[in-house]
């Protein structure tokens, strides 16, 4: 009798499900949460007191993900996976580790130190944006993001290299993403330079226009035009400072370093069009008011236009902000959005 109540007890704890133990935090992802993985596979995995589906908000947009809870954790947010269109459905395309109980292989998570990490592992490039400050980690395609809260947030301030982080530092969370490095027939020799066009063409559909053309409260309608040798030709319509047309210059190393950002999100991947979110329940989410932004890059006789309206992955979010960062194109439309 006691062998079979035990065959029962293993049986229904092998039955438990893909949220009933605590996994290590892997190269690309955390037990079935995985980068890539299909977004309503996952939302089944784990039982409807363990999940939950929400808006992060990224970039003004909305930016479907789920909370995850693996066996008895408490922390609704423990692990947060981020879902993106792929393929006509949704996918997890990068999964943030806030919960300490979770450690790589290697004992390294929320709550250790910079110091243990470099112990453990070779952290690469400082990785600086959407308001942290990270260390990568290649081996696990990783970036550990660090405390600006803390008693070292004064020495993070404008750290460059891996090597100015001090040991003290603390990691708050852990940032797992695909790592897949730009297609080298692609990389932009001295010679594609010269050919390299990046274009952005911003559209307001906000309904109706203001009866000035320069009153920044509408939507904004304008276009940038950079070229190898960094010539930005910009043109405003409407809900900008300047209408009409303007050229200036940037540095062709910068206009070389913008090509290299949009390798690096895969821009020849992308799907041509973004208007829709579909959503884990079967429902499909859409918007129709916002401004419409089109993307294109030509270089080494290859040519991609992607349409963002919404529903667009934050990585190709950013590529129309560094588009305006690169262009200087707020000295014409003088917005901050």
């Amino acid at each position: 009798m006691t062998r079979v109540a035990l065959l029962i007890a293993v049986t229904l704890i092998g039955q438990a499900g893909a949220d009933s133990k605590v996994p290590p935090i892997g190269p690309h992802g955390v037990g079935a949460v995985t980068i890539g993985a299909d977004a309503q596979t996952v939302y089944e995995a784990f039982a409807a007191d363990r999940r939950s589906l929400v808006d992060l908000g990224h970039e003004g947009q909305l930016s479907p993900a789920l909370f995850l809870r693996f066996g008895s954790l408490t922390q609704r947010d423990g692990i947060v996976a981020e879902l993106a269109p792929e393929r006509g459905q949704m996918v997890v395309w990068r999964i943030q580790v806030r919960d300490p109980a979770f450690k790589t292989l290697k004992g390294i998570g929320v709550g250790s130190t910079v110091g243990q990490l470099r112990a453990a592992y070779k952290p690469g490039q400082v990785i600086a944006g959407e308001g942290a400050v990270a260390l990568g980690v290649d081996e696990l395609s990783a970036s550990f993001v660090l405390d600006q809260k803390g008693p070292e947030s004064a020495r993070l301030a404008g750290v460059r290299t891996a090597g100015d982080v001090p040991d003290a530092a603390r990691i708050v969370s852990v940032l797992l993403t695909r790592n897949e490095p730009p297609d080298a027939a692609l990389r932009v020799t001295d010679q594609d330079l010269k050919s390299v066009t990046v274009a952005m063409t911003r559209e307001g559909l906000c309904g109706s226009a203001l009866p000035d053309p320069q009153d920044v409260a509408q939507c904004p309608t304008y276009s940038v035009t950079l070229t190898g040798d960094g010539t930005v030709r910009y043109e405003g319509r409407v809900g900008v400072r300047t209408l009409g047309a303007r050229t200036h210059q940037v540095s062709a190393e910068e206009v070389r370093a913008l090509v290299d950002e949009f390798m690096a999100a895969r821009f020849f991947t992308l799907r041509e069009r973004y208007d829709s979110v579909p959503l884990p329940d079967g429902l499909v989410h859409v918007q129709f008011h916002g401004v419409r932004t089109v993307l294109t890059l030509s270089v080494g006789g290859k040519k991609k236009t992607v349409t963002d309206f919404y529903g667009t992955p934050v990585s190709v979010l950013r590529l129309g902000r560094r588009v305006d960062e690169v262009a200087d194109s707020r000295r014409y439309t003088g917005r901050r959005d």
